[in-house]
């Protein structure tokens, strides 16, 4: 209902028997709107499947839309400060971190959209329309905040945010920042303070718009609620700034809060014995007492649904149960879980530790191996459990020794898991394997009867003691969804295992699946089925073009949508632009995002014996990194020309292992190529060249000049590979081993950016004839000059206009750099040089 309706609403029912004419026509209007909703999104049903929600319903005669305006217009207030609390809980935030005033809440969240990267656009798109909103930009920014009304209009909300954003590296980097002062609870307002002023009512007024399209769009029967509860549950969703609509559909079912949001009333805050109660527990355990101590003060409702609560105390126990088992085996090694003895506190201490971590040697990597070669014949039983975030973890955290450090980690912790498991049973046979992303075993000789339901209680038991560990040591951010980064799967061959742990990337819930699983047989049967339904159609439509090729598409096709994913107008722009092709009809392309995605989900795993970890630890005299481009796009070729026609589960993972057999030959190939490349460009002995995956990183013995540089860029572009590489080179005399492997991340970042940039612009052949290579000639990280130099193939001639072009497009992607780094609070001013 909008501010105006429920004004009128106001002044009619204040007069209800003189309102029969004055007010008839907009109040049966308002009535007919709130029928039409209740009978389309069926809110009847909704009720009698939940009677506890009854209360909450809309009601449309005119008494009932009278009373229920009544008391939205009394209780809003306390309302939208009972959902935020409710969201920081299942959050996992303590009761001493709350903001407990309203006023306190909107000042917070209006901070955590602002800072947010996913919400950013959103918030400034809808500051836009606020002047206070643009005021609040540049609070603390003299060279905007006393600008005039009229003059500060002028400027996009955009704008101002990056100049702020300036400004206050600028000031952070000159004084120390001083922290806030703890203040006790008991000295806080109480949660009955719902006092706002005009200028937190625009702001509440302005989130609410932020969440209500994705509230209303992923939680339909949202209306089905009464202005209240409709408070309650927009609120909850800006306190998950995050997800807007995280558990927001099975909010009601939480312990309480439908009688809460009936008007029941509720005591919001805790004494002060309690909460020095509370601080004594560990984290885990704050989270329980919170949920426990908020929810028991509101009335109780019946029901046995699980709780945000109970699932936290399901974790506690199992962590305390591990800690006392332990305690009672003396279990002190540093490879042993993270409740145990970590051995490390910070992300420093993690990189050191596990950066070169191995859990497995090459002769245990290669028998297994031969194991899984064996496909199901091999009578063992597999397990796989892989990274399935870390291509999103290297991109958002922009430091890959972190996320190989992570990584790692979880990989000791299984291992130490799956060990105890070994022990228990005696004639339990285990080969283990593992690569830059995956941990596998194999699993022969007496296997218990029960091994898929133990190695379930493993998985599970890893994932949290990882989780919290992290979180408790402020390694990784409380938001982040470490738990559901590693995903596994069971089968009797490897590739089996494999798929059934890609198909667990589609649950919510993180559980070890199964590839006998009646539900993922179904599943993927069913998906390949569309997937060849699919293929047949977008031949048919792209047939006249250069998009296809063999059975399937060209390899730029599966590069470009899945680099591109979710940005249907971009992957269409850029396959226009690369096949020359005109405009792309817009179901089409997005048929296509869908293939592919479901394609990809068929992907068989890779398998390396002999595994190293290229970083730049030693290299003092500096040297390059290289990525090389396009291996997921012929993966992912060769896996759909694998599919093409097939409808037996069994047979494709054969098909499927065999076309990765023969693009792993091809990069195996252009691999060699560079390290040949290498050696004929530089002095002998100059450069020591370390590869793994599509990563490969070069140590200098002495520093590179300039022609070096060169050198390498132009005979890299000779090759039949040029454009096939993504180079960034780091200068000698960085002190700071982290900060070089940072240094290299950012300018392979920078390439990323550019070549996408051009992708859309540059004639697609030239573009692949190019090699770019940014040099980082700086020795700080996040400051000093970025040079581009680039490889030209003798096919590719440029323009004075496109060298032009390309120039522009680097500083552009040396500024994006700078703005993503800004974004993560960190104070970044990389430039660009010729």
């Amino acid at each position: 209902m909008s501010s105006s309706e429920s004004l009128l609403l106001s002044v009619a029912c204040k007069k209800k028997p003189e309102c029969a004419t004055t007010y008839k026509d907009p109040i049966e209007k308002i009535k007919l709107t709130c029928e039409m909703q209740v009978q389309s999104l069926k809110c009847a049903e909704l009720a009698k499947e939940n009677p506890e929600w009854a209360p909450l319903m809309r009601r449309c005669d005119l008494d009932s839309l009278c009373k229920q305006n009544d008391d939205f217009l009394r209780e809003q207030g306390v309302a939208c400060l009972r959902g935020y609390k409710n969201a920081m809980i299942d959050l996992g935030i303590s009761l001493k971190d709350m903001a407990v005033s309203l006023g306190g809440f909107i000042e917070k969240s209006w901070e955590g959209f602002k800072e947010n990267n996913k919400k950013r656009a959103e918030f400034l798109r809808e500051c836009d329309k606020l002047l206070s909103c643009k005021r609040d930009l540049v609070k603390d920014d003299h060279r905007y905040n006393k600008l005039s009304d009229a003059d500060l209009e002028k400027y996009p909300a955009t704008f101002l945010y990056i100049e702020a954003q300036d400004m206050k590296a600028y000031m952070s980097s000159i004084r120390r920042m001083t922290p806030k002062p703890y203040v006790p609870i008991s000295e806080r307002p109480m949660a009955e303070d719902v006092q706002l002023s005009v200028e937190q009512r625009n702001k509440l007024g302005a989130l609410k718009n932020m969440v209500m399209d994705t509230l209303n769009k992923q939680y339909q029967r949202y209306s089905c609620y009464n202005a209240l509860a409709q408070e309650e549950l927009a609120c909850y969703a800006i306190g998950n700034v995050i997800d807007p609509t995280i558990l927001v559909g099975g909010y009601f079912l939480k312990g309480g809060r439908a009688a809460v949001a009936a008007g029941r009333g509720i005591k919001a805050e805790v004494t002060a014995l309690e909460a020095a109660e509370l601080a004594k527990a560990t984290e885990a355990t704050k989270i329980v007492e919170a949920s426990r101590i908020t929810e028991s003060a509101s009335a109780k409702t019946s029901g046995s649904t699980v709780t945000q609560a109970q699932r936290n105390a399901d974790n506690s126990d199992i962590i305390a149960k591990r800690r006392k088992s332990d305690q009672e085996v003396g279990k002190n090694s540093s490879t042993t879980s993270s409740t145990r003895s970590a051995g490390f506190k910070d992300r420093e201490g993690l990189i050191r530790k596990y950066l070169e971590y191995s859990p497995t040697t090459v002769a245990q990597n290669e028998k297994w191996i031969s194991l899984a070669n064996s496909g199901t014949k091999s009578k063992a039983t597999f397990l796989d459990v892989e990274n399935s975030q870390m291509k999103v973890l290297n991109d958002s955290l922009k430091d890959k020794n972190l996320v190989t450090g992570l990584t790692n980690y979880h990989k000791d912790l299984l291992l130490s898991n799956v060990k105890a498991l070994e022990k228990e049973f005696p004639g339990l046979i285990v080969d283990p394997y593992s690569d830059f992303k995956s941990m596998r075993f194999s699993f022969s000789g007496k296997v218990p009867k029960d091994l898929e339901a133990r190695l379930a209680k493993v998985f599970k038991e890893t994932n949290i003691e990882f989780n919290t560990y992290l979180k408790e040591n402020g390694i990784i951010r409380s938001v982040e969804k470490s738990d559901q980064w590693f995903r596994a799967g069971i089968g009797q061959s490897a590739d089996q295992a494999n798929l059934a742990a890609r198909y667990s990337r589609q649950l919510s819930e993180n559980e070890l699946q199964a590839y006998s699983k009646s539900e993922l047989q179904i599943m993927m049967r069913q998906k390949l089925s569309d997937i060849e339904k699919d293929r047949q159609s977008l031949r048919q439509y792209f047939g006249k073009t250069n998009l296809v090729s063999g059975q399937t598409f060209d390899t730029d096709v599966y590069d470009i949508v899945r680099k591109g994913a979710g940005d249907t107008t971009k992957i269409s722009k850029d396959l226009a632009n690369r096949f020359g092709t005109a405009a792309l009809d817009t179901s089409q392309v997005k048929a296509l995002e869908r293939y592919v995605k479901a394609a990809d989900d068929f992907s068989p795993g890779l398998y390396i014996a002999k595994r190293e970890t290229p970083h730049f630890n030693e290299a003092t005299m500096g040297g390059l990194s290289a990525d090389m481009i396009g291996m997921g796009g012929a993966n992912l070729k060769g896996t759909a020309e694998a599919l093409a026609g097939k409808t037996n589960l069994d047979k494709v993972l054969e098909s499927t292992r065999l076309a990765e057999k023969t693009v792993t030959h091809h990069f195996v190939e252009q691999k060699k190529a560079f390290q040949e490349v290498l050696q004929k460009s530089v002095d002998p002995g100059k450069l020591q060249t370390v590869c793994s995956g599509d990563d490969c990183v070069a140590i200098a013995s002495k520093p590179l000049s300039i022609q070096d540089k060169e050198s390498v860029m132009k005979n890299l572009a000779q090759t039949k590979y040029s454009g096939s590489f993504r180079l960034s080179f780091v200068s000698d005399g960085v002190k700071d081993a982290s900060a070089r492997n940072i240094l290299a991340t950012h300018g392979e970042s920078v390439e990323k950016t550019l070549r996408k940039s051009l992708g859309s612009s540059m004639e697609p052949a030239k573009l692949k004839g190019l090699t770019f290579g940014v040099d980082m000639q700086t020795t700080h990280l996040n400051s000093g000059g970025v040079k581009l130099i680039v490889g030209q193939s003798p096919l590719v001639r440029l323009s004075a206009r496109e060298r032009e072009q390309i120039q522009k497009a680097f500083k552009e992607a040396v500024e994006s750099l700078n703005n993503d780094l800004r974004a993560q609070r960190k104070s970044a001013s990389y430039s660009a040089v010729n």
